[in-house]
């Protein structure tokens, strides 16, 4: 499996591929379809050519483009069935997380956006027949749904938004955008026990996942002493 990270302003998602298979970890954001197609053109391949779209989550910067990806390409949509309410913007956000919703739907309005159906509502330790093996990992805390994929080859544990590398001080994601930060705990400790090579976050800097990895664990050193 090969993997290219493309880059955005507020967000990051991934193309993956070997011969057989192109899929997408999430469908970017600002920068739109158009940064997705230029990146599938130099490997010969196009957005027709994506076979499946592996959602973390269903937050709007996840998504943004999730409708016209498979109106294109008709790839099969993987996420859980927890998601499908963010995906529909219905979820009920309560406390300071309420700006949370303000700004998914102005975005929702802003880019024109659709709701989809997910078409697989994959489950926790479910292992997809991808690249080798792709396991689904539940990491609940930015929202109750969200899920990692972990490259059982590689064993490579792509995160989503479970924490933010952003800078050299790992953290978990603004409050204003976690809806279960209760749920975290259970989160860190899942991660810190598995065997793992690296990790990549969809909110970091162009670090290695090896780098990400030991970043990860001085956090949780840190985490386990307060």
């Amino acid at each position: 499996m090969e993997t290219i990270e493309l880059r955005g302003l507020f967000v990051n998602n991934f193309i993956l591929y070997d011969e057989q298979t192109t899929a997408l970890i999430d469908t970017g954001f600002l920068n739109g379809i158009n940064h997705i197609e230029k990146a599938l053109n130099k490997i010969n391949r196009s957005i027709k050519d994506v076979d499946y779209i592996l959602l973390t989550h269903g937050h709007f910067d996840h998504v943004a483009h999730l409708e016209k990806l498979k109106k294109i390409s008709n790839a099969t949509i993987v996420c859980t069935a927890a998601e499908q309410i963010h995906i529909d913007g219905k979820f009920p956000y309560k406390g300071i997380s309420r700006v949370t919703q303000f700004l998914e739907a102005l975005g929702r309005f802003v880019f024109n956006y659709s709701p989809i159906l997910i078409d697989y509502q994959i489950n926790h330790d479910e292992i997809l027949d991808l690249f080798g093996g792709l396991k689904a990992i539940h990491l609940p805390g930015h929202s109750i749904g969200h899920i990692g994929y972990l490259h059982l080859d590689s064993k490579i544990l792509f995160v989503g938004d479970f924490i933010d590398t952003r800078r050299r001080k790992v953290r978990f994601p603004p409050c204003i955008f976690n809806s279960f930060p209760e749920l975290f705990p259970e989160s860190i400790k899942k991660v810190d026990e598995m065997d793992l090579k690296g990790i990549i976050s969809n909110h970091g800097p162009p670090l290695s996942s090896e780098e990400q990895l030991f970043r990860f664990k001085k956090f949780t050193k840190k985490y386990y002493k307060k």
